[in-house]
């Protein structure tokens, strides 16, 4: 299979460190070429080019992360008597 220069430059461009930042299609890379939209792995093989496993948590972000969290018997979280009957 040729791939143009063009193509060959937006592949390389979009698989950065191993992650695709172009179109997907349901998590698949996909690429537009005179066929229509086709797989983009295939081109990025024969460019010896290897995607990472995605992540599909990848881009959410928590704002409480790095924040200590206290529970148990402390003085912050209370003594774990429960005021209510049970």
């Amino acid at each position: 299979m040729l791939i143009k220069n063009t193509l060959k430059e937006y592949l390389i461009q979009h698989s950065k460190d191993g992650e695709w930042s172009g179109a997907d299609l349901n998590g698949v890379p996909v690429i537009t070429t005179h066929l229509g939209v086709e797989p983009a792995e295939p081109y990025l093989n024969q460019l010896g080019i290897k995607l990472a496993k995605s992540n599909k948590y990848k881009g959410i972000q928590h704002e409480d992360m790095g924040k200590t969290y206290h529970s148990g018997d402390s003085r912050e979280s209370g003594d774990g008597i429960s005021e209510s009957a049970e």
